[in-house]
């Protein structure tokens, strides 16, 4: 049995993230992807409800778009490849609860 469930295959999730700008976050030199950005940024929108319904599991994005959530980062990472997509068009991340950043951890 597969630890994957697919979730609105072929649903886009709205893009309310406006316009891309040259404020791009880079790792070691290198511009994150957009699509990756949008991940990222689609993740913290959806992390209540994934939270509430998948606490401790994996989910893939490509760009806006939620593909599955698994138990396993290795089996998402295995669909999205076999799907045809390329490492910079998608991400999995763990639903965990967000860290505060420094400015909130200043108020405790």
């Amino acid at each position: 049995m597969s630890s994957i469930t697919p979730l609105n295959w072929g649903h886009l999730l709205p893009d309310d993230l406006g316009s891309e700008d040259d404020t791009t976050s880079s790792l070691l030199g290198r511009k994150v992807p957009p699509s990756i950005q949008r991940a990222n940024e689609a993740l913290r929108r959806d992390l209540p409800e994934l939270l509430k319904n998948y606490p401790r599991r994996w989910v893939a994005y490509t760009g806006d778009w939620m593909m599955a959530v698994g138990r396993s980062r290795r089996n998402l990472c295995e669909l999205c490849l076999s799907r045809g997509l390329s490492d910079d068009d998608f991400v999995v991340l763990s639903i965990e609860p967000e860290v505060p950043d420094e400015e909130e951890w200043e108020e405790f």
